[in-house]
C-alpha cells in the first residue's frame, strides 16, 4: 500500500435478458508480483489492523471518479459501484474530504453507488446512518452486499437510502427447488419493487 502497488479492476453488471451493461463495479487489488493480485478478503483485515485501509479506499474512490469523468467525455453514462470499508466511513477526515468534494460536484455523486456489507449494516451506528444520509442527499446511492438471508427488511433499507441489494445465485436457486420457495422469492421481489430496490444476482 505504501508503494501504491494497487490495481483497480472493473466488473460489469448487466441487465437481463439483454445483457446490456448497466453498471460497473470497481474494486482494488494489491499487486504481489506481476500477474498476481491479492483480493480484498486476503488483505483487508490486515490493512484495517495496520490503519492503511483508508489509503486503499482513497486510491479506489479517486480512480472511480476519474473513470466517471473519462466515460462521461465519451458519452457513456453508467452507475459505478465502489466498496468502501466501514473503517473509512467512520474516518472523519476521509469522509469529510469526500463529502466536501462531492458537494461541489453533484454530477459525479449521481453516478456513485457505495456498497456496504450486510453485517456492518445490521450493527449500524447513528454516526454511520448520518453519513449514509449525507451522501444520499448529495445524490449518491447505496447497495448492500453479502446478504445471507432472504428475511430482508426492505422498508428499513429504503428508509436509509439503499437502492440495491445483492444476493448470490445459489441462495435463489436453492429456493426454486420447491413451490413454496418460488412463492417466497416472488413475494420478496414484489416487496423490493414496491420499495424501489433493485435486485442484483451475483456469482
Amino acid at each position: 500500500v505504501q508503494n501504491e502497488r494497487i490495481e483497480i479492476f472493473a466488473q460489469p453488471i448487466v441487465k437481463l435478458p439483454s445483457r446490456k451493461i448497466a453498471y460497473l463495479e470497481l474494486f482494488a487489488r494489491i499487486r504481489a508480483r506481476a500477474g498476481i493480485y491479492l483480493p480484498a478478503d486476503t488483505y483487508r483485515s490486515l490493512a484495517e489492523k495496520e490503519e492503511s485501509i483508508e489509503n486503499v479506499d482513497h486510491i479506489l474512490v479517486s480512480h472511480v471518479i476519474d473513470t466517471i469523468r473519462a466515460d462521461a467525455r465519451r458519452g457513456v453514462k453508467l452507475g459505478y459501484f465502489v466498496n468502501v470499508a466501514l473503517r473509512s466511513f467512520r474516518n472523519k477526515v476521509f469522509m469529510g474530504d469526500l463529502l466536501e468534494f462531492l458537494r461541489s460536484r453533484r454530477g459525479l455523486a449521481d453516478h456513485l453507488v457505495f456498497e456496504l456489507q450486510y453485517d456492518d449494516f445490521k450493527t449500524a451506528t447513528p454516526q454511520l446512518i448520518r453519513i449514509i444520509d449525507g451522501l444520499s442527499q448529495l445524490g449518491c446511492r447505496f447497495s448492500l452486499d453479502n446478504i445471507s438471508t432472504l428475511d430482508i427488511d426492505d422498508d428499513r433499507l429504503a428508509e436509509y437510502g439503499f437502492n440495491y441489494i445483492k444476493l448470490r445465485s445459489n441462495l435463489l436457486t436453492e429456493k426454486c427447488t420447491t413451490a413454496s420457495g418460488e412463492m417466497e422469492l416472488a413475494r420478496l421481489k414484489a416487496r423490493l419493487d414496491t420499495s424501489g430496490i433493485k435486485l442484483i444476482v451475483e456469482r
